[in-house]
């Protein structure tokens, strides 16, 4: 892969795809040096999203601007747990009021 991108890209988008590759080369293949390591990463993308769940069960917001607030606030409270070590999404409501 890597003797292809050495080689005189073909065009624009081509030479860019060939960047990144170059860049991000060891990362790409560590799932081949270690085992313990998933070839995709299709759990972070099925796990589910926090704010996707509250938008399902509230029903979501009536604005564009109501979504916005809703967005800032999950991402400062989210940091802010983060900070300070709380882990959100395996806490439950007794644990929250401590």
């Amino acid at each position: 892969m890597l003797a292809l991108c050495r080689a005189e890209p073909a065009g624009a988008s081509t030479a860019a795809l060939c960047h990144r590759v170059e860049c991000c080369h060891p990362e790409l293949f560590t799932f081949v040096a270690d085992p313990a390591a998933p070839p995709t990463h299709n759990a972070a993308e099925r796990a589910p999203q926090p704010l996707v769940v509250v938008r399902k069960v509230s029903g979501g917001t009536r604005s564009p601007r109501g979504s916005r607030i809703r967005a800032g606030s999950t991402t400062n409270l989210r940091d802010f747990a983060a900070s300070e070590g709380i882990d959100l999404d395996g806490a439950d409501a007794e644990s929250m009021h401590d």
